[in-house]
């Protein structure tokens, strides 16, 4: 069942009382990690697949692919999102990003790409929505625009991180292999710390 009720008034945290919880330092800690990630996939995958094997132009279409698949997910997690625990959701969601950059090593050929590149779209897709509404959804919306401030620069160092780290990889080791297997462990991890990422309850809410 999703945590929102709509028959009770919206109550939101302060920036000073979200920093007390716990539950804030976990959701950063995911979100930084996975955030490593995702820049680096994107900037990587045609050199990648190219390395695999595969024709420049297939991979173009790969990744053309994963983009438009991305938007259908954006649509069916958004869905989910209104019908069950934002936790449970975005917890399954990174779960599924890691086991997703476990398929990626797997691929060799056209058809592993195309499908890959599907199941990872409407995954990667559903990631995004999620993580728009995730501190609102755990925090309320009065705040919401200081913890995103808060939050922003942060993510930003970790989008920078991931490419830099993929291509350092890359140099000395000739292949994408370890780092995209370290980087489906991120996202493994940023799964686990949303699971400890214990929503507050309702006494939480009342204002100092």
């Amino acid at each position: 069942k999703n945590s929102h009720n709509l028959s009770e008034p919206e109550i939101s945290l302060s920036l000073r009382q979200v920093a007390k919880l716990p539950a804030f330092y976990f959701l950063v800690a995911a979100i930084s990690l996975s955030s490593v990630v995702g820049p680096a996939l994107n900037l990587h995958m045609i050199p990648y697949f190219t390395d695999k094997g595969l024709d420049p132009a297939i991979a173009v279409l790969t990744t053309t692919i994963l983009f438009i698949t991305g938007a259908i997910g954006s649509l069916v997690f958004g869905f989910l999102a209104e019908r069950f625990s934002i936790r449970q959701i975005l917890s399954t969601n990174y779960l599924m990003l890691g086991l997703g950059m476990a398929g990626l090593l797997l691929v060799d050929s056209t058809p592993k790409a195309f499908t890959w590149a599907i199941y990872m779209g409407l995954v990667q897709g559903g990631g995004f929505t999620l993580n728009q509404v995730l501190f609102a959804d755990y925090f309320g919306r009065d705040s919401l625009g200081a913890i995103r401030g808060v939050i922003s620069p942060i993510q930003l160092g970790a989008n920078a991180i991931g490419p830099l780290a993929a291509a350092y990889a890359y140099d000395v080791l000739g292949n994408y292999f370890a780092i995209f297997l370290i980087f489906g462990l991120l996202r493994l991890i940023s799964g686990a710390l949303v699971l400890f990422a214990k929503q507050p309850t309702k006494s939480t809410f009342i204002r100092e």
